[in-house]
């Protein structure tokens, strides 16, 4: 992953306990607290783009007539459930 030279600056509040556990974080992966803090905000922003381009889009354009709903199971053939 390449960065620019030019780095923009953030600055987070944390409360104490959030900030040691960050740190510790951060020691236990072998990275600068700012190294380590940048990997996850860049993780957490990139979440919902794990799948290709157009991967959604592919949903229903198979055209298989052996592709089939399975029926519903009778509700009575259910295991009976313990109560809580």
């Amino acid at each position: 992953m390449s960065y620019s030279c030019f780095m923009s600056q953030l600055t987070i509040y944390l409360d104490k306990q959030t900030e040691d556990k960050a740190r510790r974080a951060a020691k236990r992966e072998g990275m600068s607290l700012s190294g380590w803090a940048r990997a996850k905000l860049n993780a957490a922003a990139d979440e919902g783009k794990i799948w290709p381009e157009g991967y959604f889009e592919l949903f229903g354009i198979v055209k298989d007539t052996t592709f089939t709903v399975p029926e519903d199971l009778p509700v009575d053939r259910d295991n009976e459930r313990e109560p809580l």
